[in-house]
């Protein structure tokens, strides 16, 4: 589709941090590149992606967000 994510190496360890803490491993990690990737379609991005922590952290929050509301 023309799209590259390039996750810099603090993004990389901020991710395997989440996955490690939520006890989710790779299928953590792979959620989180999942809505990286499904965000840069969403705004029809091209190209190489560079990733960074703020990135990465945004969709943590808003993945918590999601599991929280299906908890209430």
């Amino acid at each position: 589709m023309g799209l590259a994510l390039r996750p810099s190496e603090d993004a990389i360890l901020e991710m395997c941090r989440y996955a490690q803490s939520s006890k989710t491993y790779a299928r953590g990690i792979r959620s989180l590149m999942q809505a990286l990737a499904e965000e840069a379609l969403y705004e029809e991005r091209k190209g190489e992606i560079t990733i960074g922590v703020g990135d990465v952290r945004t969709i943590i929050e808003g993945l918590r967000e999601e599991s929280e509301c299906l908890k209430s």
